[in-house]
């Protein structure tokens, strides 16, 4: 079988990578929702990551497990003096400011900036405002870039790339991602049929409380015995 020594599947690693990552930053929700759109949704599509026709070597590329997009957020708290400081040497503009990410001060009821409970949630997309604790989403506490992540948060699941389009433009347009959030999770897994190969993902997108942006993107590959 091709492709099972290291050197090898950390091929397929950075050709995912190449195709996946998105060349431009992403600081602001409107650009997250882009990558969505942009990157995600295609690999769900299916597209070839070689741009070869389907059913050569890296066609027929498959999403059994959907994919899921999941936040943790956080309240309304002082500026840290960082952020503070930033502001006073003209780096950023200061806004409101939102805690620190601790186990003690995530939310767990989702709240928008203002305080207010969302109305009128349609039913396609009522998931994503409904905490989940770890054991409801069956995740395991994630290392980050600064520090470890809880299991739960507000997630939701899409099971092909016309569902995520949907849900997508729907949390867009309600503003889903705001400034009480402090990381959004997208995950998937992708199954090579021609070589029995699968792909993880691991993305985050972390808004820090100094008002800073942080994205991680990790890729592994591995086969089953």
């Amino acid at each position: 079988m091709m492709f099972r020594d290291r050197s090898q599947t950390h091929f397929l690693e950075a050709l995912f990578r190449d195709r996946v990552v998105p060349v431009g930053a992403v600081r602001t929700p409107e650009d997250f929702w882009d990558f969505v759109d942009g990157k995600v949704a295609p690999i769900l599509q299916g597209d070839n990551l070689t741009g070869t026709p389907a059913g050569t070597l890296f066609g027929n590329l498959k999403t059994p497990t959907g994919v899921r997009i999941r936040q943790i957020r956080v309240p309304e708290t002082s500026c840290a003096r960082t952020a503070a400081r930033m502001e006073a040497n003209n780096m950023i503009k200061l806004t409101k400011c939102y805690a620190s990410l601790g186990i003690s001060n995530i939310e767990t009821t989702f709240l928008l900036a203002d305080g207010s409970v969302p109305e009128g949630v349609p039913a396609s997309v009522s998931s994503a405002y409904a905490w989940s604790s770890e054991k409801e989403s069956d995740e395991i506490v994630q290392l980050g870039s600064m520090g470890l992540y809880p299991a739960s948060g507000f997630l939701i699941d899409s099971k092909d790339a016309s569902q995520l389009l949907t849900v997508a433009s729907v949390l867009r347009s309600r503003q889903w991602v705001d400034v009480k959030t402090r990381v959004v999770f997208v995950d998937f897994e992708v199954y090579i049929a021609n070589l029995d190969i699968w792909l993880s993902s691991y993305m985050l997108f972390i808004w820090l409380a100094s008002n800073m942006f942080l994205c991680l993107f990790l890729f592994f590959v591995f086969f089953t015995l």
